[in-house]
């Protein structure tokens, strides 16, 4: 019955067997833990009373991680789950690591106009640490379209003008309609 008990609070059973051989009762015993990682916090002291549910460490698997970045809302409608990025690391340039878009969160930050976007990826030589700071790059085809110069756009303040030149010195004005701006 003790045997049982003693299995039912975890202990492993090479102290069970050492308890039953020396027959010297111990006041510590160490605990496996029951996941492999890195241990990302550590609470535990040596001597320190703990209760059921206390939180001793907090042990990660480091090599799947999620990144999370910040997209501005008029980019929002441009990227969609499944969606390849690439990663770069500001300490290391010349890694680029690849990933996907796993979701798009649901709400938007009204300080910085911004949404959070996970990205997962492989990180199987730890190269990304928690808390971290990586540079997130999306290609995405936005088809023909015509490009300017932001400098070629004159503000009015009612709407956005632009000058074609004819040669010669004359000009035409015309009224534009902006689209995404990038670069």
């Amino acid at each position: 019955a003790v045997r049982q008990r003693l299995r039912l609070w975890d202990i492993p059973d090479h102290q069970i067997v050492d308890l039953e051989r020396t027959g010297t009762v111990l006041k510590a015993l160490h605990n496996h833990s029951p996941i492999s990682g890195t241990v990302i916090n550590k609470v535990a002291l040596v001597g320190m009373h703990v209760n059921p549910g206390d939180e001793l460490y907090t042990i990660a698997d480091l090599s799947h991680l999620w990144i999370i970045a910040d997209i501005y809302e008029y980019e929002l409608p441009l990227i969609k789950v499944g969606q390849s990025a690439t990663v770069t690391l500001s300490y290391d340039p010349g890694t680029v690591l690849q990933g996907k878009v796993s979701f798009i969160y649901p709400t938007l930050d009204s300080q910085t106009r911004t949404a959070k976007v996970r990205f997962e990826l492989d990180n199987r030589e730890e190269r990304l640490k928690p808390g971290m700071y990586a540079n997130v790059a999306l290609q995405i085809a936005l088809g023909t379209r015509l490009v300017v110069p932001k400098d070629a756009i004159l503000e009015s303040g009612e709407r956005q003008i632009l000058f074609i030149h004819h040669g010669g010195g004359a000009l035409e004005w015309r009224t534009a309609r902006l689209g995404l701006q990038a670069g």
